[in-house]
């Protein structure tokens, strides 16, 4: 269950469920006060008290579309105060802060944090019982600081935008979290590994009995936790028998880890699986053995209501909408989603590319001496904390950055390497607009190709299709080949039935029809995904020159999710392509 109401009021969670169902933890969404500088941008962790203070909402944005804080780049310091009943160790979690966290317990250092859209942990080893206070020192600003934080084709929001929660667990030590790799047998059925991480912040080592089930299969072993902790491996079989996930059947199991010793079961693990399998075949995606088409949306975080902290209601609502336009596929761009969306995919069976934040750096960009060790870590910590969702078929990481400079493909070799010593269950992508000069095209598992046909220039999708893939046969072989981005802009509400003029709903919706029908059924590609599924905020400055009123508006819907007229062309076109494919 996403929400629950207690006698504390309106719960949220950094998932759908509960994966920690045997350790107490308490919520600390809700009013925090955040103080920012009176002038300048610029606030000190201990100066806190010498600025202006605003009462705000979390999960929640600095910048809404209004107010004092419209546009704010810069520092400001949330807090708010806790409560512990007992002593022990603590771990507060982040599901998000954008963009670089700094946090304090009680005065004292205990993370910092760089990339607002994954996850990050700030252990306590000993938290007295009583009260508490916790203390975020959030920097939104461009600059030293963060290599990946630049303005950008859609805005980056400052503030807590995902849930916090507070964990005590009962004694070291603890699980982390469990990740599981799933693979078909040859002569039918599953193997399956289960990793469990163990966190044990004490300098002695403590043994505990570590137990994994799923599917009514059990697999136990004792094990021994070193001082930091360790990484404990169990291997079992499922036979043929157990329902496997797929977009028509979307069948999720529970997966339950449990540690106990001498007094019994102290901590545990939750988390739902699918069991599938992924991979390439020459041009084709094979998803359970069968071919694959994705027809797909490019989707923002971003809402005109909650800006980039969507609460789980707009998400199940953003799903909808998809699979009403008769889409199977989103990505994520341009980084790690909230881990409740993929939740949400995971149940509606909706296919996901996944990729790391790193936007459009040209290699100036790319120089920047924190941007390397970022965009590396944005992508391991995408992978680790996300590797579970059988909705996740593809890892993607910088989108449209330097790809025709050598140093640039050290960063996309480092990346994928990366990676695949993570998982080697999924293929690997990437994005590229670098038409005609990119040399990284022999380094994913899959090529990704932005094209915009008719709307940034004239000329046939097809035609401009087939020359990319002439230029590029040597490199790419017979990998499979996505359109990554295809798509064309209007302003909400502008009409032009006669001319259908650039910027009208009317010349979307005639644009995005022809695009698509020069690409869905090209024999060569085996996805499409449309740029975008909705409008979006951009950052001022040269975006705004190109994009009226501030706004990336080539969504099918609006930033509310009203749509325009292009969402029934694509909903028509994509509903003829499934059907013609369900046939065949």
């Amino acid at each position: 269950m996403a929400e629950r109401r207690t006698s504390y009021g309106k719960i949220t969670m950094l998932r759908i469920f509960a994966p920690h169902p045997a350790r107490c933890w308490q919520c600390l969404d809700g009013t925090w006060s955040h103080h920012f500088p009176r002038s300048g941008t610029a606030i000190s962790a201990d100066g806190w008290r010498d600025g202006w203070q605003v009462d705000m909402e979390v999960p929640g944005c600095w910048d809404p579309d209004v107010g004092r804080l419209l546009e704010w780049r810069g520092q400001g310091v949330a807090r708010r105060s806790f409560v512990t009943e007992r002593t022990g160790p603590a771990i507060l979690r982040f599901g998000g802060v954008g963009h670089t966290a700094t946090v304090f317990v009680d005065g004292r250092h205990v993370a910092v944090h760089h990339d607002g859209h994954t996850a990050f942990e700030a252990v306590v080893p000993h938290l007295t019982a009583g009260d508490h206070e916790v203390l975020v020192h959030v920097d939104s600003g461009f600059g030293a600081v963060s290599g990946l934080n630049i303005p950008n084709d859609y805005f980056v929001y400052g503030g807590l935008i995902r849930p916090v929660e507070l964990h005590l667990p009962r004694r070291v030590p603890w699980l982390q979290r469990v990740d599981v790799n799933v693979t078909p047998r040859a002569g039918g059925g599953w193997s399956v590994e289960a990793i469990a991480r163990l966190a044990n912040p004490e300098d002695a080592a403590v043994s505990v009995d570590l137990a994994v089930r799923l599917c009514g299969v059990e697999a136990r072993a004792a094990v021994r936790v070193a001082p930091g902790g360790s990484d404990e491996r169990l291997s079992f079989h499922l036979p043929a028998s157990v329902a496997s996930w797929s977009p028509a059947a979307p069948v999720l199991h529970w997966l339950d880890a449990t540690l106990a010793d001498a007094s019994g079961v102290y901590d545990g693990w939750r988390d739902r699986i699918g069991l599938r399998e992924i991979r390439c075949d020459g041009e084709r995606l094979l998803l359970n053995g069968e071919p694959v088409f994705l027809r797909g949306f490019n989707r923002h975080e971003d809402h005109g209501e909650h800006g980039g902290a969507l609460p789980v209601r707009a998400m199940r609502r953003d799903i909808e909408l998809i699979r009403q336009l008769n889409a199977n596929a989103v990505r994520t761009s341009h980084y790690p989603n909230d881990e409740r969306f993929l939740d949400l995919c995971d149940e509606a069976g909706v296919l996901v590319w996944e990729e790391n934040h790193a936007r459009g750096q040209g290699l100036d960009q790319m120089r920047h001496p924190a941007f390397r060790r970022q965009a590396l870590d944005s992508a391991q910590e995408m992978v680790e904390q996300h590797r579970n969702h059988p909705s996740i078929i593809l890892w993607g990481v910088m989108n449209e950055c330097d790809s025709e400079a050598p140093e640039g493909r050290d960063m996309y070799a480092e990346q994928f390497a990366a990676i695949r010593a993570r998982d080697l269950t999924r293929p690997t992508t990437y994005a590229s607009c670098r038409q005609g000069n990119d040399i990284c095209q022999d380094l994913p598992d899959v090529c990704g190709w932005n094209i915009y046909p008719q709307w940034y220039h004239g000329g046939d999708p097809a035609a401009e299709l087939n020359g990319l893939l002439e230029r590029y046969r040597a490199p790419i072989g017979h990998k499979p080949v996505i359109v990554s981005e295809v798509g064309a802009g209007a302003i909400p509400g502008l009409r032009d039935p006669l001319r259908r003029s650039k910027w009208s709903e009317d010349g979307q919706a005639e644009i995005l029809g022809r695009q698509l029908d020069g690409l869905l059924w090209h024999p060569r590609i085996c996805g499409v995904f449309i740029w975008q599924f909705c409008d979006v905020r951009v950052d001022l400055g040269w975006y705004n020159i190109n994009r009226p009123g501030g706004i990336n508006d080539k969504g099918l819907v609006d930033r509310w999710r009203r749509p325009k007229l292009a969402y029934a062309t694509v909903a028509e076109r994509f509903a003829r392509h499934r059907d013609r494919i369900e046939r065949e």
